[in-house]
């Protein structure tokens, strides 16, 4: 039998095979272009917050060597010099003005105590921070209540820092004082007081000491 059937239709296209993929036509979709935002402000935000904690620590550290200071404490870099001293106990004794130091309770490091003087002598010369605090138990029944370091230099004496303090009811009074200086080699640091005797004598009451910069 002859088929005489025919048809102008082009034939029916091909279906797709199972597990065909579409080509990428190159452009991103709405969806990824979000996600991509996302990330770079979670990056943002994120290294934001790193520099934040940074400058804060640095703050709170800043801070607390300032407390530090006002407190009398001894907050010094990792220079290699420091001396923080302890008062001797019989210094009340002496007629001189100047304060003793008990070398076996004191810290020294790279600095040198002259017991007979009562000065701490630089080794390394340098810029320096140096402070005293003084307690005075009793009154004077002239002289004012003060407490000078004063600095021995190719034999001249000067004063760096100068503090005064004034009783009221007889109560112990406890004064501070520091300051940064330009110290030389071999040069001699000492604290001289109105009277050894007015002063209270304990380790957390009087000190005396210094640290490089």
């Amino acid at each position: 039998m002859i088929n005489t059937y025919h048809t102008s239709l082009p034939p029916p296209p091909v279906p797709p095979r199972q597990g065909a993929h579409r080509p990428a036509t190159g452009r991103a979709t709405p969806l990824l272009w979000f996600l991509s935002v996302v990330m770079v402000l979670q990056m943002g935000v994120t290294f934001g917050g790193f520099v934040y904690l940074f400058r804060k620590s640095s703050t709170i550290s800043q801070a607390a060597e300032k407390v530090g200071f006002l407190s009398g404490s001894v907050p010094f870099q990792d220079s290699g010099v420091v001396a923080h001293m302890a008062p001797e106990s019989d210094s009340g004794s002496f007629t001189s003005k100047t304060l003793k130091w008990n070398r076996a309770h004191s810290l020294l490091v790279k600095v040198t105590y002259l017991y007979t003087p009562g000065a701490l002598k630089i080794l390394i010369p340098g810029e320096y921070y140096v402070y005293s605090q003084v307690t005075f138990s009793k009154m004077h029944p002239k002289a004012p209540l003060f407490h000078s370091i004063v600095s021995r230099r190719s034999m001249e004496n000067k004063v760096l820092l100068r503090a005064y303090a004034s009783l009221n009811n007889e109560k112990p009074l406890t004064s501070f004082q520091g300051g940064v200086f330009k110290l030389e080699k071999d040069e001699e640091l000492s604290l001289n007081v109105t009277d050894t005797s007015l002063v209270n004598l304990e380790v957390t009451s009087t000190t005396f000491g210094l640290f490089m910069l």
